[in-house]
């Protein structure tokens, strides 16, 4: 959506994707934010992570994600 969004030339729309964490449990999820970075201008990713995961999240995303969630701005904020 962002990248027609981009191909139009609609600089004012703004493309919001709200993904839960399970959605990044599979490649694809992975390759549309690769390609996310290189073909698009601006694109937003709400993470609703609704602590309902079978397993402990493990790996760099889950790390990473992690690192974003708990960092002391963004527990200020929210």
């Amino acid at each position: 959506m962002a990248v027609g969004r981009d191909l139009r030339g609609a600089d004012d729309e703004h493309v919001v994707v709200v993904a839960g964490d399970a959605a990044f449990t599979c490649g694809i999820s992975y390759e549309a934010l690769n390609n996310a970075k290189s073909q698009t201008k601006r694109f937003i990713v709400v993470l609703n992570d609704n602590e309902w995961s079978i397993a402990k999240n493990v790996g760099a995303i889950a790390s990473y994600l992690n690192t974003i969630t708990t960092h002391p701005i963004v527990c200020r904020i929210a």
